[in-house]
């Protein structure tokens, strides 16, 4: 078996990484993406799996994934890139709202193509704000409810 110089390149080290943040700062992200996308852009529907949902809810899914697909890019692409230690959080900040933004921007094309710019908006203020209630009202370390 090969060991990888990654920093996380052990089994009990991969499940301390920190799922339950990444979790619950996607769903908060999806459900004020769903509030945002419901209020700025006109009503529609979609079908997922079947069933028939709020646009909205299509938008709030986009921009979760995006979010998780962020966190996912800063734990195990960004450390690969040399030199990369100065920059680091700026890029985590940049992919976080860039990832949120695109996911959203990329469900809204589902829905017969919102434009560009307010669906990168819907998710990169849904990112802001699932973020900042991670940080300041859900995080049990920092005196938050979870």
């Amino acid at each position: 078996q090969c060991e990888m110089d990654h920093p996380m390149s052990t089994s009990s080290e991969f499940s301390e990484l920190p799922w339950k943040e990444w979790a619950v700062k996607s769903l908060v992200v999806g459900a004020a993406a769903t509030a945002l996308g419901s209020v700025i852009f006109p009503p529609q529907s979609i079908y997922l799996a079947g069933i028939q949902v709020p646009g909205s809810v299509g938008m709030g899914l986009g921009a979760a994934g995006g979010s998780l697909a962020a966190d996912l890019t800063h734990q195990f692409v960004l450390p690969y890139i040399p030199h990369n230690e100065k920059y680091e959080k700026m890029e985590y900040a940049a992919s976080s709202l860039v990832g949120a933004g695109l996911g959203t921007y990329a469900a809204s094309q589902f829905l017969g193509g919102a434009a560009f710019m307010p669906a990168v908006a819907v998710g990169a203020g849904s990112y802001l704000i699932g973020d900042y209630s991670w940080h300041h009202f859900l995080n049990k370390a920092e005196g938050g409810l979870l």
